[in-house]
């Protein structure tokens, strides 16, 4: 699970949206809102590592995350 909280952090009141990727591929783009926003995705890796990028989508504004579940 992908977990967001803006919370207005950076006083602008405009949540962001972005990119999620995992291992290059796009999973989804993230709506944030002022609360908790949950994303959540099974995912067969692989190998031993993945790999989670956020990208910024045409709104450019700066993706972030607060909380990031793995389970083995």
């Amino acid at each position: 699970a992908a977990i967001f909280q803006y919370g207005n952090y950076d006083s602008l009141a405009l949540p962001p949206s972005f990119l999620l990727r995992i291992d290059g591929s796009e999973w989804t783009i993230v709506q944030t809102t002022i609360g908790l926003v949950e994303y959540t995705r099974t995912y067969l890796a692989v190998s031993n590592t993945i790999s989670v990028c956020l990208a910024p989508d045409s709104t450019g504004r700066v993706p972030f995350i607060s909380a990031i579940g793995i389970v083995e």
